[in-house]
């Protein structure tokens, strides 16, 4: 089974109707928030493209390195948003 079919069995229409809103909403926050920044969309695109997929085929939607990986992506994205404090950082 998958996480979506976990998801789709354990909430049923609702809960992934909500889950479905929930991606929806992400996306829609992610593109105001990264719009200006190419490297950290880039960057935020790819990680949650790879992550939704090998999440897709897990085997369970509520698995604690889903999770932490989801966060540890938008954390290590926004530190992109700001490409001084990285400049600044090398030197």
């Amino acid at each position: 089974h998958s996480a979506p079919l976990h998801i789709w069995l354990e909430t049923g229409g609702i809960g992934a109707l909500l889950a479905s809103l929930a991606i929806v909403t992400g996306g829609g926050v992610a593109i105001r928030l990264y719009g200006r920044y190419p490297v950290a969309a880039a960057a935020l695109a790819g990680g949650l493209t790879f992550l939704t997929i090998s999440w897709g085929f897990s085997h369970a939607a509520w698995r604690e390195w889903v999770w932490v990986s989801f966060a540890a992506l938008i954390a290590f994205s926004a530190m992109l948003r700001n490409p001084r404090r990285w400049r600044q950082a090398r030197q």
